[in-house]
C-alpha cells in the first residue's frame, strides 16, 4: 500500500533539480540549509547567489561560499548537469523534496536528505505505507541469519516493505526473505551509499532482484560519489527514517547497527528484537539484543507472533506509539 503525501511548503518551491543539485554541491550547504532555501522564494542558483545573505540561512562557511559563487558558479551547474545526464543514462531517478513522491516518513526526520537517487520500477513505492527495517551484524550466526530471512519473508507476505542496507549478514538475509515471498505482496528497499556502485559486489545480483520484485535501491549520494566510511553511518538514518520501526536481529557490543538504533530512538521509531529463545543467547552477537530487552528499549517477538504483526495506528513523530499485535 502506498501513501499519498499531502503537498508541503517545500513541494511548492520552484527550484528545479539542476539548480538544487548545484546548490547542494556548494561548500557549507547541508540538508537543513536546503530546507530553509526551499521554504524561501529562491528559485534558481543565480538568485541564490544574489539573495542568500538576506535570507539569513545560517551558513557557516560564508567566505568560501562567496568565493565559489563569484568565481566558479558555472562549474557547479556543469557538475549538476553531468549528474543529471548520468542518472538518465543509468536509469536512476532523482527525487528531491520538491517531488511529491519524496517519502513522507523520511521527510519528518532531522537532517533528512534533500535529494534521493533511486533505482526502481515505480518511485511511488518510496511511500509504501507499512515499512519496517530489518538490521543487524554482518557477522551473523546461522540462527540469526535464518531468523532475519524468515522475518523478511513473513512480513513481506503480509504486505510490508522490508528496509535494510544490502550489507552481508542480517541485511542480506532480510532482503532475500522478502524476495522469496514472491511478487505482488510486499517489497524490499535497500538504503545504500551509492545506487551505481553496489557493495559488496557479491550482492549485485541481489540488488537486481530487488528491483525486479518492485523494490527500491536508494541513496542520498549522486552517482560518481567517492566512497567514505561516514556514508555508511549516514545511510543508517535513512534506513530507520524510511521505516515505522526497526527489528534488530543480531548485534554485538560494537558495530554499525548501534548507529541505526540510536537514529531510531531519536526519530521516535519503535524497536523490536527476536526472542532470545530463537537466537543463540550465548553468542556475542546477542549482546545488544539482551541489553535492549533488559533496558526495555525493545519489544521481544517470536517468528510465530510476526504472523499477526500489523500496524493498527498511523505512525507520526508526535504520537510515537504503535499497537503491533492483534
Amino acid at each position: 500500500m502506498v501513501l499519498f503525501p499531502k503537498e508541503s511548503s517545500l513541494m511548492a518551491n520552484l527550484l528545479n533539480d539542476s539548480d538544487l543539485i548545484a546548490i547542494k554541491l556548494l561548500p557549507g550547504i547541508g540538508n537543513n540549509i536546503i530546507d530553509k532555501i526551499l521554504s524561501s522564494d529562491i528559485s534558481s542558483l543565480r538568485q541564490f547567489k544574489e539573495e542568500h545573505k538576506k535570507h539569513k540561512l545560517g551558513i557557516k562557511s560564508v567566505e568560501k561560499l562567496e568565493y565559489e559563487l563569484k568565481n566558479n558558479i558555472d562549474e557547479y551547474l556543469d557538475k549538476s548537469f553531468y549528474i543529471i545526464e548520468q542518472c538518465k543514462e543509468k536509469n536512476i531517478k532523482i527525487i528531491s523534496k520538491t517531488n511529491k513522491n519524496y517519502p513522507v516518513q523520511l521527510r519528518e526526520i532531522n537532517d533528512s536528505p534533500s535529494i534521493l537517487y533511486a533505482k526502481c520500477k515505480n518511485e511511488k513505492n518510496l511511500n509504501w505505507e507499512e515499512s519496517i527495517a530489518i538490521v543487524g551484524t554482518r557477522n551473523a550466526t546461522d540462527k540469526g541469519t535464518l531468523w532475519a530471512y524468515s522475518a523478511g519473508k513473513i512480513l513481506t507476505q503480509k504486505g510490508f516493505n522490508i528496509v535494510s542496507g544490502l550489507a552481508l549478514g542480517i541485511d542480506t538475509a532480510g532482503h532475500k526473505g522478502s524476495i522469496d515471498a514472491g511478487i505482488g505482496q510486499g517489497i524490499t528497499t535497500a538504503a545504500i551509499t551509492n545506487v551505481d556502485q553496489i557493495s559488496p559486489k557479491s550482492n549485485i545480483e541481489l540488488s537486481e532482484k530487488i528491483i525486479d520484485h518492485d523494490g527500491i535501491l536508494v541513496s542520498e549520494n549522486p552517482p560518481g560519489t567517492f566512497f567514505q566510511k561516514s556514508q555508511l553511518i549516514r545511510r543508517n538514518r535513512i534506513q530507520s527514517g524510511l521505516s515505522k520501526g526497526i527489528f534488530v536481529v543480531e548485534c554485538g557490543e560494537k558495530g554499525g547497527t548501534l548507529y541505526t538504533i540510536d537514529f531510531a530512538e531519536k526519530q521516535g521509531r519503535s524497536i523490536y528484537c527476536p526472542s532470545l529463545t530463537e537466537i543463540i543467547e550465548e553468542s556475542e552477537q546477542s549482546f545488544t539484543i539482551k541489553k535492549l530487552t533488559k533496558e526495555k528499549k525493545a519489544q521481544s517477538v517470536t517468528l510465530d507472533q510476526l504472523k499477526n504483526f500489523k500496524f493498527e495506528t498511523t505512525y507520526n513523530t508526535k504520537q510515537k506509539q504503535l499497537k503491533l499485535f492483534s
